[in-house]
């Protein structure tokens, strides 16, 4: 630094070069980590609706997917009868003509068959359950009794996104049964009013050969 007194000099003249490539240095750092933090947070918060935007704009589905082989079916379907005009209509309308192979209780089970028998031989010949809730569902003895077989095989057998669960109705009463609820915070707990909801049934399900061959129905044909 020049001899200069110190009335004639200027405020730059305080600064060190060093100090402030140091600050900049620090602040650009400080800014980085920000941003990472902040996308690292949006990431983590938004993991699987990023997924479900993959799968469903792309097909791309490296992530959840467990195929399995050699199951006569794709999913079964439970449900209480008064839904029955949604579920045929448009669930199952829209699955199997996706390709995806559905099995329907009233459909291909046997007249006059043991119903518990049949439905143990059915878990175990399918790769997912996918459960309608609604009121109904809930308070009948014989859906709820189905379901929980279906549930304590899950458990028995250690099947991981064995069941996937769409909420037919809005605020169904679940008070009583706590393995709702459990689920309820999953992402195979659907909303039947849930943004891209075909597209998130699909995604748990095994993925069949043509399943970009048809047109996936819009969210408010649900």
């Amino acid at each position: 630094m020049l001899d200069i007194p110190i009335m004639f000099m200027k405020e730059d003249d305080f600064i060190c070069e060093g100090v402030v490539h140091y600050l900049a240095s620090i602040i650009i750092l400080t800014c980085v980590a920000v941003f990472t933090l902040i996308v690292g947070v949006s990431v983590s918060y938004y993991r699987f609706e990023i997924k479900i935007l993959l799968f469903e704009k792309l097909n791309f589905h490296p992530f959840d997917q467990n195929l399995g082989h050699g199951n006569d079916y794709d999913a079964l379907l439970l449900y209480h009868p008064n839904d029955t005009q949604w579920v045929t209509d448009t669930l199952l309308t829209e699955l199997e003509n996706r390709g995806f192979r559905i099995c329907v209780i009233e459909r291909d089970f046997q007249l006059g068959g043991f119903r518990g028998e049949e439905l143990h031989e059915t878990l175990s010949k399918t790769h997912r359950v996918i459960v309608v809730i609604s009121n109904d569902f809930i308070h009948s003895s014989n859906t709820i009794t189905d379901f929980y077989h279906a549930y304590e095989y899950c458990k028995s057998m250690k099947r991981n996104r064995f069941l996937i669960f769409i909420e037919l109705e809005e605020n169904v009463d679940m008070m009583d049964h706590e393995v709702f609820r459990k689920y309820q915070t999953t992402n195979v707990f659907v909303k039947r009013r849930s943004s891209r909801f075909w597209a998130r049934i699909a995604y748990w399900l095994p993925q069949p050969s043509n399943y970009n061959d048809v047109p996936v129905l819009a969210d408010d044909t649900v």
